[in-house]
């Protein structure tokens, strides 16, 4: 069984190679002048050093639980729900805009896991999408969907 875990690494470690050698093909240059292949470089190098720590720690670890383990308990129909709110939020980013999509998404996601009351969900809700547009907007410059109303809030 213990071959079985070292499978996993043997893959990653062929793939960061890979990767690698593609890299190093299409130039890696220096830390002052990086090329084309320098960040997929050093992300093959790291995912090596990585997944070598794996290997040996699979080597050095008893027999784990079976996979099916890990999986137990999840709730799929949250988690299903979760994955079909994320594609109407994508769906609807750029009709309804920035702020009310992405505070009705907040609100929903809250309602699926939170138990508590609906004025908390709300002002949580409303704190995130503040702060979260001050951020992207008016630090990092960002240009966020205003949606069809043209709404975009003025600090």
């Amino acid at each position: 069984m213990k071959f079985r875990n070292q499978l996993g690494p043997l893959l990653w470690i062929t793939v960061s190679g890979v990767v690698c050698v593609d890299s190093i093909r299409a130039g890696i240059g220096t830390f002052r002048s990086p090329s084309s292949g320098f960040f997929p470089f050093w992300l093959g190098v790291v995912l090596v050093v990585l997944t070598l720590a794996l290997a040996i720690m699979n080597l050095f670890q008893e027999e784990r639980g079976k996979i099916t383990d890990l999986w137990k308990g999840t709730k799929w129909g949250q988690v299903i729900l979760f994955m079909i709110l994320i594609l109407i939020y994508s769906i609807l980013l750029n009709t309804l805009g920035y702020l009310i999509t992405t505070f009705l998404l907040i609100l929903m996601l809250f309602c699926i896991g939170e138990r508590k009351g609906v004025w908390i969900k709300i002002a949580i809700a409303v704190v995130v999408v503040l702060a979260s547009h001050i951020i992207f907007c008016y630090w990092l410059k960002v240009n966020l969907p205003q949606g069809v109303f043209n709404f975009r809030l003025s600090y």
